[in-house]
């Protein structure tokens, strides 16, 4: 026996039958784990899920943005640094040699931003 729809929601919790009289619960929430014959589970809508996996989207690309100023602030302090060229050039030789990503945001130091 497949998930089966149940009023507009798939059932993620469900019985199946192997075909020889032995029936087994693939549960899906804590609530048919404790009572198997539970009518009706607890498990989150799809859109319920949908729903969850769009804020931690959104949590993950608020975390990154955060990293990519701070990352981006430590770069122009470097390259505003009068050994900051020479600074970078060795921090992308370690890199290299580390098996770290060398591809480095160049930083243009008289317009202030990197391109």
């Amino acid at each position: 026996m497949a998930c089966e729809p149940t009023g507009g929601r798939a059932q993620v919790c469900h019985w199946w039958e192997d075909g020889h009289g032995g029936r087994y619960l693939i549960p899906g929430c804590h609530a048919r784990v404790e009572d198997p014959d539970l009518e009706v589970c607890h498990c989150p809508t799809i859109e319920e899920q949908f729903e969850a996996a769009r804020r931690q989207v959104a949590a993950a690309a608020r975390v990154l943005r955060g990293q990519q100023a701070w990352h981006d602030a430590i770069v122009r302090a470097v390259y505003d640094h009068h050994d900051g060229i020479a600074i970078m050039k060795a921090a992308a030789d370690l890199a290299d040699r580390s098996g770290g990503v060398s591809a480095v945001r160049h930083y243009d130091r008289h317009n202030r931003r990197f391109r």
